[in-house]
């Protein structure tokens, strides 16, 4: 049976590669993977987005947050989550979010997060402060969607997918 380290011994292996890994800049993480949460002025909705990283997924791809200009109604703001199918960071907010935008609007690569029992997870505001508060709203209560996601296939009939995202992604260019 192979021996465990003790408690001292992780630490001090963590802390070893974490110093080595600190020696490294060039070996990139993400900014999304670290930090989570980006939130800019401009963004390539043309005005303020928040993107938030709310799970990896643990075996299915990651479910994000996102708040952004409503793109057919001035002065109205969306909160959407989503599943993006394809992995996307960057060294910065502009990269990631334009990353973000290339994968769900132009590619259309996205999985809409379904609504249950009356809280929705796409909601449409009169600011950006009111979206980033459902955002908020809707991260306390996260866990209710993740316990119950199944397939696509598989969803229950109280899960409805979000069909409203089309209007604010698209339908792709392929």
């Amino acid at each position: 049976m192979p021996h465990s380290p003790s408690a001292q011994t992780r630490h001090e292996a963590a802390a070893l590669i974490q110093a080595r890994l600190a020696d490294r800049p060039d070996l990139d993480a993400g900014t999304l993977l670290t930090q989570r949460a980006l939130v800019t002025s401009d963004g390539p909705f043309e005005g303020p987005e928040a993107l938030v990283l709310l799970d990896c997924g643990a075996g299915l791809s990651p479910d994000y947050g996102h708040v952004l200009p409503h793109p057919h109604q001035p002065n109205r703001f969306v909160f959407a989550c989503c599943t993006p199918v394809g992995r996307f960071d960057g060294a910065n907010a502009d990269l990631v979010l334009a990353r973000y935008h290339h994968l769900v609007r132009i590619q259309n690569r996205y999985e809409p997060y379904p609504s249950r029992d009356g809280v929705l997870s796409y909601q449409e505001t009169k600011s950006f402060n009111d979206a980033v508060s459902t955002l908020v709203a809707f991260i306390r209560i996260f866990d209710v969607w993740r316990e119950e996601r199944l397939p696509p296939l598989e969803t229950p009939r109280h899960l409805f997918p979000e069909t409203r995202l089309l209007d604010i992604y698209g339908v792709g260019n392929y």
